[in-house]
């Protein structure tokens, strides 16, 4: 029922914003179009953000949703992820964007899962932020996860492949492994000419460094997306400004600096970066 023509002419429809464009949360945005509607959630999961598309879905008949964010809190994200399985909802990662960690999860409660060639799905254990800044792995939290994964109807395997990297790695979806595990998902087919329209997926965002700390309370800009390969241009100090290009290459992404220059960054670590 929603091919990729249907998400690309997303773009023509009337758009209805649920929350107020913020620093804070999430964005939820409605697009309707002669096709069908499509609720656009993207950034960081706050608390409150799942009763705002609860809320959302309820207002909006045979909605599509689509998801772009970095994660942030595991019980929005699992509050979300049951909400779009009991409306029976279609989740989509569309062209070039990133749903990791509670967005991943979210997006797997989707009765049908949809995703585009481009787009990148990633998974990691639960965790907690000590007092030390430390991102610790919580046996308590991935009990929670594994119980939402079991009531999805995942097999074991699936929620060990979900939960096993470490909160600083992800453990981003193939499709090999989606099929191995039993991950059911329907991979977008390539654009047509209608779908050459400039799109949502499309659109720049402008971020900060944020919480990046000793011994390296820098974030590098590099030639390449890789530590290894290119060279290091610019030491990006907290609250250093600039614009994602959306071209990302698994946790790196090509940003443009307010004096021009392009690199490329690692979100590795979700604080490092606020958008």
């Amino acid at each position: 029922m929603f091919g990729r023509s249907f998400i690309a002419v997303a773009v023509v429809g009337t758009i209805i914003t649920f929350s107020p464009v913020s620093a804070m949360g999430a964005d939820i945005e409605l697009r309707r179009t002669p096709a069908g509607s499509i609720l656009y959630v993207n950034g960081r999961f706050e608390a409150g953000d799942d009763k705002r598309l609860i809320r959302a879905l309820l207002e909006t008949e045979d909605a599509v949703v689509s998801l772009n964010s970095a994660g942030g809190s595991l019980m929005v994200g699992l509050s979300m992820g049951r909400a779009l399985r009991l409306q029976g909802v279609t989740t989509v990662v569309e062209a070039g964007q990133t749903c990791a960690s509670a967005c991943g999860l979210a997006w797997l409660g989707g009765s049908r899962r949809l995703l585009d060639p481009s787009a990148q799905v990633g998974f990691h254990a639960a965790y907690f932020i000590d007092d030390n800044g430390l991102a610790i792995e919580t046996g308590s939290g991935n009990a929670l996860v594994g119980a939402y994964l079991n009531q999805l109807g995942m097999s074991s395997e699936a929620v060990y492949y979900i939960t096993r990297s470490s909160p600083a790695e992800m453990q981003w979806l193939a499709i090999d492994d989606a099929e191995k595990f039993g991950i059911q998902l329907k991979i977008l087919a390539a654009p047509t000419a209608v779908d050459q329209q400039p799109s949502r997926a499309a659109a720049k965002e402008n971020c900060q460094v944020a919480d990046v700390r000793p011994p390296d309370a820098f974030l590098a800009l590099r030639s390449e997306p890789s530590e290894r390969k290119g060279r290091q241009l610019r030491r990006l100090l907290p609250g250093q400004s600039f614009e994602m290009l959306g071209e990302q290459s698994h946790e790196w992404h090509r940003v443009r600096l307010p004096d021009g220059v392009v690199g490329w960054v690692s979100w590795k670590v979700r604080r490092w970066i606020a958008c």
